[in-house]
């Protein structure tokens, strides 16, 4: 294949991982940009599989010994590499699996996941010390289960730990200055993202991709960049963030904090984690 045709795909995909990450999801419902009369039992509307009820192309939950609740995260390595796996639980008794809710776990719908994601959505029960996930396409996970020792709030699925996701305070703000990337094809397209939060609630967003290959006769490369800046708003029960961009959509996304082994505070924005960045060190004469 010539070099141009594989660079044009690579460039392709970078604009596509840009595109994704500077929040190009789907505007929040009924709180597009300016719209400050929108209230907070509309904006809180859960759809359903949040609440006691059946959801359309998930099987119904059966009794269950406990009623789980959150969003939790497991680690597992596997050839070198660093997997996360992700259970968001409703006390309904639903389950979404593999991937964070993206737009706020208060907004995830369940019946658009059943038909996008079939796999990866279900419904569950606790039965001792087994979790059994009935998924949408019929198959049946049985897994094994319990809490951990130290800390009922985390879990133990299918033997390994899983951290339950913490929260901010409806309505919190925060400081700081955030960096995240991400990769793919062995480093051939990578992104960098940076936040920037300030506690009037105002933010910043850059992003900085680029995009190379190497052959036998050339090395070829290009780049990309974005950048946005408006107000955001932690709403619903402090893993939902709102972004409203100056002249664009209000998006929302899945936020939580999390405690890296070095003990600092990272913020993880639908999946993605953003390590605190140390304030620039001033230059000495």
């Amino acid at each position: 294949m010539p070099s141009h045709t594989v660079l044009a795909r690579l460039t392709s995909l970078l604009v596509l991982m840009l595109f994704a990450a500077c929040g190009q999801a789907e505007p929040a419902e009924g709180s597009a940009a300016g719209d400050d009369e929108t209230s907070a039992a509309t904006r809180l509307e859960r759809p359903v599989g949040h609440l006691k009820g059946p959801v359309p192309g998930i099987p119904d939950p059966g009794d269950s010994d406990e009623k789980l609740d959150g969003l939790f995260m497991q680690l597992s390595y596997s050839f070198g590499n660093l997997y996360k796996i992700w259970y968001f639980f409703t006390p309904a008794g639903y389950v979404y699996l593999n991937n964070i809710p993206p737009g706020g776990l208060e907004f995830f719908d369940f019946a658009k996941a059943a038909q996008e994601e079939p796999d990866n959505v279900g419904s569950y029960v606790v039965q001792g010390e087994k979790l059994i996930i009935t998924k949408a396409d019929g198959e049946v996970d049985e897994l094994e289960f319990g809490h951990d020792q130290d800390d009922p709030e985390n879990l133990e699925i299918d033997g390994l730990f899983a951290s339950k996701a913490d929260k901010f305070e409806p309505g919190e703000t925060f400081e700081g200055t955030y960096q995240g990337g991400a990769s793919v094809g062995g480093g051939a397209v990578m992104s960098t993202q940076t936040y920037e939060f300030s506690k009037d609630g105002t933010y910043k967003w850059s992003a900085i991709g680029t995009v190379s290959m190497t052959t036998s006769e050339s090395h070829v490369s290009a780049g990309s960049t974005g950048e946005a800046q408006g107000t955001y708003k932690v709403i619903g029960e402090g893993n939902t963030i709102e972004l409203t961009p100056a002249g664009g959509e209000t998006v929302r996304y899945t936020l939580f904090p999390f405690e890296n082994l070095d003990g600092e505070i990272e913020l993880v924005i639908n999946g993605g984690f953003y390590g605190p960045l140390e304030p620039a060190a001033e230059s000495s004469e």
